[in-house]
């Protein structure tokens, strides 16, 4: 190994150190950074969620795609993971019935 990777990987080593023992000294920043990781994880599977359901409903249930008015804008309104979870299955299984009870008595500006 060369003399300029040995003092590269050690400079990042050195690096590394320090923001560990910031992260030490300083905990609540380390909770921050761990708080936001997971809302950006649970905004992530909200938004594959809504993506999927909103396909799976054109596809296998166009009429009701038709027949709730704004679907697409209701849908993203929702935010609770369980509810979408199961509107997808609903989708999934052609429930139109149920599909459009879900969406429109979890929709939060009803």
């Amino acid at each position: 190994m060369s003399d300029g990777i040995k003092d590269l990987i050690g400079k990042e080593l050195y690096m590394s150190n320090q923001y560990a023992e910031f992260l030490k000294q300083h905990p609540y920043i380390d909770q921050e950074i761990h708080r936001r990781e997971d809302k950006l994880l649970a905004e992530g599977e909200v938004n594959r969620a809504h993506k999927s359901i909103l396909k799976i409903l054109r596809t296998h249930c166009p009429d009701l795609f038709d027949k709730i008015v704004e679907l697409p804008k209701r849908l993203e309104r929702i935010q609770n993971i369980e509810i979408l979870e199961k509107t997808e299955d609903a989708a999934l299984a052609s429930d139109e019935q149920n599909v459009q009870i879900l969406v429109e008595t979890n929709d939060p500006t009803e």
